[in-house]
């Protein structure tokens, strides 16, 4: 798995869809930078369910997931599949709304950002653009049960205090301030709780809850103010796991599951899982890529020592393959506490650098080699 989704892999995958008949496509607008936006729908029950991926250019982690999801619906919608009654239990119960590539532009370019440069995520109040715009009606037309709102996070974060490196994470965004359990958050909760119990058993205490903060111009948060049922899927991180093949699975099986669930016992209102939900460890930032014992790295000519140098690998698309480079942000408020690798530099010459503002980028030929040879697939 390339950890890079072009646009030409979406619209491959599409047209692969197109020969099932359980799949509808439809365009549905386009981007600021003209690009199709296409929605896929299959069921035809009465409980909509809407899921958006990739509103951030450079989080296709879950884009996979949503590919592996609807793969397995197409090879299991023949009546010989292993797996056809389950498929005809979720195409006969719920219909389902998904939008693979909601930020197209941004996909292209593997930026967060729109081609406008604006953060669609951020955008819920102000719907300047297109995209925005797109989703939004999106919703008011369809009044989905539940949405789904899937992104990729950082590989800093542990599930909770001292805890392994998060491989997924969940959230039942707030719609207020005060962070109250309105009855569109608690189904949320539900949900997760659910699919947190169900994924326990392939990454046991790797599974975490994001910040519930209130941001109204977030999607997430303003969805479930409006009323509807909204998770926040983030696609973590497995320790040597930099493409995310072992997130993209996870992602998939939380669908997967998820949509079982739906169309086989839907929380009602009154549903209240409220202490279980908070008993799952929250997102906290504790981790580093790399950390460099003893090492001493040039820096615009001067040589400095540093018995633990915290590193964070950076991502940069060349010809259509993400990279990973080293880099210090010294403007970085987080104190890492643990790194996924640990590297004794102390019979090393000097690193070299370049220096850009805040940020020192690592230069070295034998760390970019062990770099590739270990992080890159």
């Amino acid at each position: 798995m390339n950890k890079y989704f072009s646009n030409n892999q979406s619209i491959q995958f599409i047209e692969f869809l197109k020969s099932f008949s359980d799949f509808k496509i439809s365009p549905i607008g386009y981007s600021e930078n003209h690009s199709p936006i296409l929605l896929i729908q299959f069921g035809r029950g009465d409980y909509p369910v809407l899921m958006w991926s990739q509103m951030h250019g450079n989080e296709p982690t879950t884009t996979y997931g949503v590919k592996y999801l609807l793969e397995w619906i197409a090879v299991n919608s023949l009546s010989s599949s292993e797996n056809y009654r389950d498929i005809q239990t979720i195409m006969s119960n719920i219909q389902v709304s998904i939008i693979l590539q909601l930020n197209p532009d941004g996909a292209l370019l593997y930026q967060r950002e729109n081609f406008n440069g604006i953060d669609l995520n951020r955008d819920a109040q102000s719907l300047s653009q297109a995209e925005s715009q797109i989703l939004y009606q999106l919703h008011q037309q369809q009044a989905p049960a539940l949405a789904c709102n899937l992104h990729d996070q950082r590989t800093v974060f542990a599930a909770g205090v001292g805890g392994y490196p998060a491989a997924i994470s969940f959230l039942a965004p707030a719609a207020d301030k005060q962070r109250n359990v309105t009855p569109a958050r608690a189904i949320a909760m539900h949900y997760i709780v659910e699919m947190s119990n169900h994924l326990n058993q392939f990454v046991p205490e790797r599974i975490s809850r994001y910040s519930d903060s209130f941001n109204r111009h977030c999607f997430g948060d303003t969805f479930t103010k409006l009323g509807t049922p909204t998770i926040l899927f983030e696609a973590g991180f497995v320790p040597g796991d930099y493409q995310r093949y072992t997130a993209a699975q996870l992602i998939y099986r939380s669908l997967k599951f998820l949509l079982k669930t739906a169309s086989t016992s839907p929380p009602t209102s009154g549903t209240d899982d409220t202490e279980q939900y908070r008993l799952i460890p929250e997102n906290k930032v504790e981790y580093a890529d790399l950390l460099l014992k003893n090492v001493k790295v040039k820096i615009n000519d001067e040589v400095r020592h540093y018995q633990k140098l915290y590193v964070l690998l950076k991502e940069q698309m060349i010809n259509q393959k993400i990279f990973f480079l080293p880099t210090v942000d010294q403007s970085d408020d987080f104190v890492y506490k643990k790194a996924h690798f640990t590297i004794d530099c102390s019979h090393r010459n000097p690193l070299e650098s370049i220096s850009n503002q805040n940020f020192i980028q690592i230069l070295d030929a034998d760390l970019s080699q062990f770099i590739q040879s270990h992080l890159t697939v």
